[in-house]
């Protein structure tokens, strides 16, 4: 990459608490949601 100016690639945010714990649906929108392939209840809560 000599002389070229590094873009970087894809979102700059992490979209892990939008992934549905029971189906791994990705919910968009805001949070709380309920997810709309399994129905589970998706918050906004820190995953370990």
């Amino acid at each position: 990459m000599d002389g070229e100016e590094f873009t970087p690639a894809g979102d700059p945010v992490c979209w892990l608490e939008h992934v549905c714990d029971e189906c791994g649906a990705l919910i968009e929108g805001a949070l709380p949601a309920t997810c709309w392939r399994c129905g589970a209840e998706v918050t906004a809560e820190a995953r370990a």
